[in-house]
This record gives C-alpha cells, structure tokens and sequence, in this order.
C-alpha cells in the first residue's frame, strides 16, 4: 500500500494553468509513494508518472484524481521518455464516466524542480531525463466529442478522388522542430471547430515507440511555447488545445518501420486492435491568430 506524508510546503500555480483555470492559493500536499504520486490541493491534483511500473497504472491514477469531485483541474507530471509515453497512452483513454466526452489539455515541457519534489527519495534519475507537464481542465468542463476524422479538413492526393484527412505522421527519425512548424502553419488557417491530427503507429519496438510518443509531446509542447512566449511579437499567433485518442489501421497505412518485439511489455494490452496513437491539435480564435 502507499505511504501517505503531509509536506508543510505551498506551491504558486504556474503561470499556463492560471491561464486556463481560476487559481486560488494551495495549501499543504498529500504525497502517495508509488507508481505514481498524488498531490492534492483545494484547487489542483498533480499526478507524477514516473515511467515505472506498467502502463495501466497512471491511468488509474489519473482517473481517480479526476474523479474527486469533477471540479479540480489535473497537471500529469511526466519523467523520461517512458513516462510521457505511459501519459499519453493514458490520455488517449479517458473519457467523462458520464457523457463519454474527452478532454482537451496543454502539454508543455518542464524541468526537474517542478518534478523533484513529487518523487520518492529513492528514486533515481540519470540527469538525462526530459520532463513534460500535461495540464487537463476539471472533468466537469470535458466536452470534446465526435472523432478526429469528424473535425479534420480533407484533401485529395493526385491520381485519387477519394477525399482523406489531412494528418502529419511521426516516425523514428522525425525531427521535432520542422514537425511543430508544420503544426502551426496547418492550424492557422483552419475554421473554428476544425483540428489537425498528428500520428504514430503504437506498434513496433517498445524503445522507438517511447521515443515516438516523446517526439509527439515535444511537438506540442514547442508550438505551444511559440503561441504564448512569440519571439516577434508583431506577429499573429494562436493558442491551441490537444486530445488524444486511437485508431485502428486502415488501407493504406504505413507499416512500423521495426518489427514489433515479442518480448517487450505491450503499452495497449487494453486496447488491442488499435494501430495508431493521434495527437490532434484543436487551435482556438479566430482564423489566422491574433497579435499580442
């Protein structure tokens, strides 16, 4: 069972999440020793995945945490490259209990101060590590409904006429930063209500899988870090939301670029027959963006 400590500590909410939910003053932290960790405020839960243990697990955790109450806004604190891949096949799962809505949540990349004091102390870390938050609004505000397919705009490739969504793909050797920029310079022009997916397949070694789901969350996280802190500030930008969800593979899918290995723990043992993890990015206000 795990161990419960009270920390004497408060901790400011961070800047991005006072954007998004109304803040209010934390007050002392319950920490749960495990898998992964809890700590519960008034106003907001954090959950630390840790990359340890099985890929069941943080997603337990983080249903519970959001199903408190419905009102407190949840942070996933994420460590290594496992980590952020149990998150995100954690959050292509949930759903509202009630409506079967998804949620929408900002992931942004952070570092180990936030995520040191949620760890147990016996935990190791190799200073290697790359630390993401995803940040999910109250479970009562999950709204997101239809599938990506439903919201993505459709293009006709030459020699075609079968009409298919307009998706960006994310293999082993993609390079981050062109992957973001392509991100961005897709969502501007879309109308409201639209979305740009972004994919990998969830087959294949586990090693290039973790690295994929990384790369899918440091795309996020780095065009999401442009939106809100531009460079030039004389230039539009617009926000955006992600979700998550699977898909099984369709005609015309490319296959995994590795062999799947046998012997590596199975990420989606709960959702078998689905082949691809999406990311997709729902940008907010008007067409185009706004200036700052």
């Amino acid at each position: 069972m795990a161990s419960v400590s009270l920390l004497g500590r408060s901790r400011a909410l961070p800047s991005a999440a006072t954007s998004l939910f109304a803040s209010a003053s934390l007050k002392p932290t319950l920490r749960l020793q495990g898998l992964a960790a809890l700590s519960l405020s008034r106003s907001l839960t954090t959950v630390l995945v840790d990359g340890s243990g099985s890929f069941e697990a943080p997603l337990r955790r983080i249903q519970s945490a959001v199903a408190k109450d419905g009102t407190q806004p949840v942070d996933v604190l994420t460590v290594g490259q496992r980590g952020i891949a149990q998150a995100m096949v954690a959050a292509a799962q949930l759903e509202s209990s009630s409506t079967k809505a998804k949620p929408t949540f900002i992931i942004q990349q952070t570092n180990d101060e936030e995520a040191k004091p949620h760890l147990p102390k016996d935990f190791k870390l190799t200073g290697k590590e790359r630390y993401f938050k995803i940040s999910f609004p109250p479970a009562s505000e999950w709204k997101l409904e239809g599938t990506p397919e439903s919201r993505a705009k459709t293009t006709t490739s030459e020699g075609s006429s079968q009409a298919k969504p307009d998706k960006l793909i994310v293999g082993n050797k993609t390079e981050v930063m062109k992957l973001a920029k392509a991100v961005m310079a897709r969502s501007f022009p879309l109308e409201p209500g639209m979305s740009i997916s972004v994919e990998t397949a969830i087959k294949g070694q586990a090693k290039m899988l973790n690295l994929r789901l990384q790369h899918l969350a440091q795309t996020a996280s780095r065009a999401h870090h442009w939106q809100v802190s531009p460079v030039d500030r004389s230039r539009s930008v617009r926000t955006f939301r992600c979700a998550a969800s699977v898909r099984k593979a369709a005609e015309g899918d490319p296959e995994p670029s590795h062999p799947s290995d046998p012997s590596a723990p199975r990420p989606f043992e709960a959702l078998k027959g689905y082949s691809f993890l999406i990311l997709e990015v729902l940008p907010d206000g008007p067409v185009g963006g706004v200036i700052l």
